[in-house]
């Protein structure tokens, strides 16, 4: 049920430009020098693990945390980033951290 959720919820993130004042991708990429985009990267990746310890999965949090530090996943991020620059930049994160580690 939740992935159900998850899912509807990103397709959501998908369909609308900015919500809330979201900072989109294009933002990160255009505004932040990149030793801060990475920092910025990795702190969005920090919260996601921290919600997964919320939810109880401390395996999944583990996971997250270990793919915050590969270069690998950072450029992956870049890459969407740079593919999808109008969608909130959050949300590609997350994208990208389920497929990295999936529930």
């Amino acid at each position: 049920m939740k992935s159900k959720i998850l899912i509807i919820c990103f397709l959501f993130l998908f369909s609308v430009p900015n919500i809330a004042n979201a900072q989109s991708a294009g933002e990160v990429l255009d505004q932040a020098l990149k030793p801060y985009r990475t920092g910025y990267l990795v702190g969005l990746m920090a919260m996601h693990s921290y919600y997964a310890v919320l939810a109880n999965d401390r395996q999944r949090a583990d996971c997250i945390a270990i793919a915050s530090n590969e270069d690998a996943t950072i450029n992956r991020i870049l890459r969407a980033f740079d593919r999808w620059r109008d969608k909130p930049a959050a949300g590609l994160v997350i994208l990208v951290m389920n497929k990295a580690c999936p529930k």
